[in-house]
C-alpha cells in the first residue's frame, strides 16, 4: 500500500520528499488542529501505542505560541 500511494504521488509530479509517510503526517496534523484527540488519531492510524502517532503530527510555530497564549490566558 505505501508504493502505491507514493507512486500517485510520483504520478501527481510530486517530487521526493512526499510520500505515504507525508500524507499520514498532513492527515494526523488536521485532525489535531481541527480539535480531535492524540487517542483519536492513535485509533484512525490503527497504532498500539500513543507515542507511535507523534511522528505523524506536525505543529506550526503559530499553533505552538497559540498553545501558549491560551496557557497564559488560563493564569489571569
Amino acid at each position: 500500500m505505501q508504493s502505491y500511494v507514493t507512486g500517485l504521488y510520483r504520478a501527481a509530479g510530486l517530487a521526493a520528499g512526499h510520500s505515504s509517510h507525508s500524507g499520514r503526517r498532513t492527515v494526523g496534523s488536521r485532525l489535531v488542529a481541527l480539535g480531535h484527540s492524540l487517542d483519536t488519531v492513535q485509533l484512525l492510524f490503527g497504532h498500539a501505542e500513543l507515542d507511535h502517532v507523534a511522528p505523524y503530527v506536525e505543529l506550526s510555530d503559530q499553533e505552538l505560541r497559540d498553545a501558549i497564549a491560551a496557557l497564559d490566558a488560563g493564569f489571569d
